[in-house]
């Protein structure tokens, strides 16, 4: 799979440099290294006071390309894993985009703490960069029907059936000093000929206005996990993360999240601070699994495109859905980053 993936991208730059006439094209780059310590108690004990010292996966090389009325997109990852891949048509009153893209339902937090997931599983409504075929309308209205979860979880040895992709639309206003977004999302399929519906809402802001700078999201919805909602918290130790449905006792899991920061510019640097907050709940648990997270950090420039961040971020995962105390993680460390 490596090799098919190596071979992809060696054709993508040789097909660039090969058709000068027929696009207009550009390469770009971003290296990231994370150098942190990360320190765990409760069931998160086994992660000490070690350091991190790695290329961040999120690292990347990718592509942008324009021709007339269609344009496509590239990019890869450490690994080599594809991140990115889509072409888009301008149709004139909006673009149809066709391939692997993020889904557009918020704007993520800047938080940087195992390498760059923000508040994934913590205020941002984020379930990964996925296939779909989306419509952006110059009008800020969006559709897509993007890659069903069921797709993933059919790895199991439950039967699972789905007919749909999940399906979602929204709308974005920007204007530059201020944006904001909403979106409705929605999935179903059917687990040993029970069906599960999955859905979520959710509203997004940012402004940017002078030297301080606010965003924020804030959604609900209901079988998260089952939806694919990203958590990375409870991918480090396998953890409980976003609510399922409960077959055994047929009941639904309910979640409601969000977070807010804000940056403040002192000169060149850049100061940023956040807070994040997740509730999962279900007839079919004891208390409601709560979690809490807040970071500080500075945006640094060395020079043009080189930004070194250093941060410090808290986790207190509180109490699961039995009552039992998970503990908390703690980060602290330098980002660096140069982009080309």
């Amino acid at each position: 799979m490596k090799r098919i993936s190596m071979a992809l991208l060696f054709s993508a730059l040789a097909l660039m440099v090969a058709t000068p006439a027929l696009a207009e094209y550009s390469l770009y780059g971003s290296a990231r290294m994370a150098t942190y310590l990360m320190e765990g108690t409760g069931q998160y004990h086994d992660f000490d006071s070690d350091v991190n010292w790695e290329l961040q996966s999120n690292s990347r090389i990718g592509g942008k390309f324009n021709h007339e009325a269609i344009g496509g997109r590239f990019e890869y990852g450490t690994g080599v894993n594809l991140r990115l891949l889509y072409g888009t048509w301008d149709f004139g009153k909006g673009t149809v985009l066709v391939g692997q893209d993020y889904t557009p339902y918020g704007f993520g937090s800047w938080e940087v703490a195992n390498v760059d997931n923000g508040f994934a599983g913590l205020g941002d409504s984020y379930d990964g960069r996925l296939p779909q075929i989306r419509v952006d309308m110059e009008n800020g209205f969006w559709f897509a029907a993007i890659k069903n979860n069921a797709q993933e979880m059919k790895n199991t040895t439950a039967d699972f059936d789905y007919w749909l992709p999940k399906l979602a639309v929204g709308y974005i206003h920007d204007v530059g000093y201020l944006a904001y977004g909403a979106s409705l999302a929605y999935q179903n399929y059917e687990l040993n000929e029970e069906s599960v519906d999955s859905y979520m809402a959710a509203f997004n802001w940012k402004t940017n206005a002078g030297p301080v700078a606010l965003q924020g999201n804030i959604f609900y919805g209901q079988n998260l996990g089952d939806f694919g909602m990203q958590d990375w918290v409870s991918d480090l130790d396998n953890g409980e993360g976003y609510g399922y449905y409960d077959a055994a006792l047929d009941e639904d899991a309910t979640t409601l999240a969000g977070y807010v920061q804000a940056s403040y510019a002192f000169g060149k640097v850049l100061g940023v601070a956040g807070v994040g907050y997740k509730a999962d709940d279900s007839d079919a648990y004891a208390e409601k699994d709560e979690q809490f997270g807040y970071f500080v950090q500075a945006h640094i420039p060395l020079a043009e495109n080189f930004n070194v961040i250093p941060h410090y971020t808290v986790y207190d995962l509180m109490d699961d859905r039995n009552g039992n105390d998970q503990g908390d993680l703690y980060f602290a460390g330098i980002k660096w980053q140069i982009d080309f």
